[in-house]
């Protein structure tokens, strides 16, 4: 959402980055990983709302005689004094902590009072049209970047986007439609956060909009189709995939003059077979 230099302050905070909600089914998964492939300089820490489980998964994660000693904080989105504290002994929180749009804001809005940069991992269309109108201002002032959306939502679709437009010719209109084909079972947070999405909450919300239909320099921005359709290029069926990738694609185009005068993206579910229906 933003990108600015960060604050002065926050290079002589103890840890580069935190990571919160470490000891969830997501927050788990990334630990592991930090823990056996952060550079060696790297420091970093666990923070959660239970000392113990905090404990369990400090003892677990493998230890590199070469990296600094992983860290372990406390903290609870329903505390904001212990929120505060968090985000100022460190550059960078990575929150897993959802539903976003019920405990995501308090994270990002103690990131920017503290000038800790934000990432998170949701798909939530709402959540981040809020953290747009609510704190994107005031992040911009303090030089936070605050990230929404870095996990399958949205980033293979955004890098994606972004890659195949260097790959186009430059200065003329462009249509792009992408085709999302896979297997795998989601979280229990991403189905909580997934039936909040069709909750009234979100529902209400629907018309605030995270990509805007031209850029600030008045290139057109826009969606493609949200039509069954068959791609014979492909030889898929696109069913339109109602996510929030393709509005976070659009954002980028949008902030990006690469993605040329006129820009449009369609973002389908990629289907073989219909039932009832000769591919």
């Amino acid at each position: 959402m933003t990108t600015a230099a960060p604050t002065d302050a926050a290079h002589e905070r103890p840890w580069d980055l935190v990571l919160f909600g470490a000891t969830g089914f997501v927050g788990t998964m990334i630990a592991a990983y930090l823990a056996e492939n952060t550079p060696p300089g790297l420091r970093w820490a666990i923070a959660g709302r239970s000392a113990a489980k905090l404990a369990e998964l400090h003892a677990e994660l493998p230890k590199r005689s070469e990296a600094p000693e992983i860290g372990v904080i406390e903290a609870d989105v329903d505390d904001p004094a212990s929120l505060a504290a968090m985000a100022a002994q460190t550059k960078v929180i990575l929150t897993t902590v959802g539903p976003y749009l019920r405990w995501g804001e308090p994270v990002a809005a103690a990131c920017v009072d503290a000038g800790a940069h934000y990432l998170d991992l949701t798909g939530e269309p709402i959540y981040v049209a809020n953290l747009i109108d609510r704190l994107d201002a005031k992040a911009r002032d303090a030089g936070v970047a605050l990230v929404p959306c870095c996990g399958y939502d949205s980033i293979p679709v955004d890098l994606g986007v972004y890659y195949t437009v260097g790959q186009l010719p430059k200065g003329v209109p462009l249509r792009l439609r992408g085709y999302m084909q896979g297997s795998g079972a989601p979280s229990g947070g991403t189905l909580a956060s997934a039936i909040g999405i069709f909750a009234g909450e979100q529902r209400r919300g629907v018309g605030k909009t995270i990509a805007p239909r031209e850029s600030a320099d008045g290139r057109a921005i826009g969606p493609l189709t949200t039509k069954l359709h068959r791609n014979r290029a492909v030889r898929l069926w696109g069913l339109p995939m109602p996510t929030i990738d393709p509005s976070i694609a659009l954002r980028s185009a949008g902030m990006l003059e690469r993605y040329g005068p006129d820009f449009a993206y369609g973002h389908y579910v990629g289907i073989r077979r219909l039932p009832g229906v000769a591919a």
